[in-house]
């Protein structure tokens, strides 16, 4: 496990140009997988980061972020979550399929209120078993929110 930071400006979620084991450090590190946290923070800037592949994550933390996040123009590419998800409220988000699959209890997710799916062709799953959510704010979707395995705390 690792921890993954977003650097260097607008740019795909594949490109090691834009991953630092640091906040605001060199680039040039590995591409998050299910065991890395990933950090957008303050030091990630205003930049646009586009998940272009179908992309991992351990937790997703986006304090201080007020940037986006959004992915490439087709629903073949997403973002599957082990963890916990945090935006930020100064942040956007335009996702069409986000996979929660955390096998742990105690995950957290905080959207601030923003949309978590934006397509009719998308959905929000829940499918890890023996994980837990516990909703910190609202969770607002135009599509499908479906609990496959795992408990979801309202």
């Amino acid at each position: 496990m690792a921890n993954r930071y977003w650097v260097g400006g607008t740019g795909n979620w594949s490109d090691t140009a834009h991953w630092s084991d640091t906040s605001g450090g060199s680039s040039g590190f590995s591409v998050p997988t299910s065991s890395d946290d990933v950090y957008f923070d303050s030091n990630s800037g205003t930049a646009v980061a586009t998940v272009n592949v179908i992309s991992y994550c351990k937790s997703l933390v986006c304090t201080g972020f007020s940037g986006s996040i959004t992915n490439a123009n087709s629903i073949s590419f997403y973002l599957l979550c082990y963890g916990s998800l945090i935006l930020s409220a100064a942040m956007s988000w335009t996702m069409r399929i986000l996979g929660m699959y955390a096998t742990t209890t105690g995950n957290t997710i905080n959207t601030f209120g923003k949309d978590i799916v934006t397509s009719i062709s998308g959905g929000l799953v829940f499918n890890g078993v023996g994980g837990e959510w516990t909703l910190a704010s609202n969770v607002n979707s135009n599509w499908t929110i479906s609990l496959t395995a795992g408990t979801l705390n309202l």
